[in-house]
């Protein structure tokens, strides 16, 4: 391979990928014939199409999905007829989380609607024996949907992710992807340069999770014979500020917490976007006093 690399990340997302089962296993029947490497394999789906024999092609395989209580899910991530999602994407992940070759992670998209549900959502992931990692996020408003609208302030979801669900991650048993103790050693996924998105909308993202308002809006890719080379070169620019060669960003003390400054956040530096500091350090001070430091990881 191209300057001697041997470990690779292959990640697979859409639209949804598992709609390409079997184009996703005739590329991974490729890369595996490449001799002296090792591949760790990704998805990111919504977990609707999920079964144990796909999973069961893979020595390993991570996967990124998408889930909250029933009545949520089935309205915010129904089926393109406008059936519910839940019943059947529930028994997949039960199915998966038997199989001793996954990394299950589960993102909870936090809304005014569903924010005090967060603690019945991890009673109901151990009723199910499902293992997990769970990560919150924010519910964005988009200007084009107008059928939502998350009236939670941000940063009251970020006082309530950095102590409410700390202690109710901790209570069921779920670790916390954060630590004050972090080394800086890897960038964003976004600043690889084979990593690139191309919307539905042919806008284009330098990864699967570009903000609306920070896509590129472009739509002449199609027109060209080497589509990947190009796209690469259009969004070029937009990975060259990487964190490590940012003074800011060196000498920063929060690095670890938040992998330095993207182009996604090119405007302002919030080393802290993720969590609210003084209450992410202040709960953390307190789980470690009282003996459960070991929840906090740093992946």
């Amino acid at each position: 391979m191209r300057n001697g690399e041997q470990n690779f990340y292959i990640y697979f997302f859409g639209g949804e990928p598992l709609l390409y089962k079997n184009k996703i296993l005739e590329i991974k029947s490729k890369i595996e014939q490449i001799p002296k490497i090792n591949v760790i394999f990704g998805i990111g789906t919504n977990s609707y199409l999920l079964t144990p024999e796909f999973l069961n092609e893979f020595n390993h395989i991570i996967i990124d999905t998408v889930l909250t209580l029933k009545e949520d899910q089935d309205i915010m991530r129904p089926t393109k007829g406008g059936n519910g999602t839940y019943d059947k994407i529930i028994n997949n992940l039960r199915e998966a989380s038997k199989l001793k070759n996954i990394t299950l992670n589960i993102d909870y998209n936090t809304h005014n609607g569903n924010l005090y549900d967060f603690e019945n959502f991890l009673k109901l992931l151990n009723q199910e024996q499902i293992k997990a990692n769970i990560e919150c996020y924010y519910l964005d408003n988009y200007d084009f949907n107008l059928n939502f609208n998350n009236t939670l302030n941000y940063d009251d979801f970020l006082k309530w992710k950095s102590s409410i669900a700390i202690r109710l991650l901790i209570k069921y048993g779920f670790s916390i992807k954060g630590s004050p103790f972090v080394p800086y050693n890897f960038e964003c996924d976004g600043y690889n340069e084979w990593s690139i998105k191309l919307f539905s909308d042919t806008s284009l993202g330098i990864c699967n999770a570009t903000h609306y308002n920070k896509r590129i809006k472009w739509n002449s890719a199609l027109k060209h014979e080497n589509i990947a080379k190009h796209l690469q070169q259009k969004i070029s620019n937009f990975k060259e500020n990487k964190s490590k060669f940012n003074s800011q960003c060196q000498n920063c003390s929060l690095i670890g917490l938040c992998k330095g400054k993207i182009y996604c956040h090119d405007e302002l530096c919030k080393p802290m976007d993720s969590y609210d500091f003084d209450t992410f350090i202040n709960e953390y001070i307190y789980q470690t006093k009282i003996g459960n430091a070991k929840f906090f990881t740093s992946i």
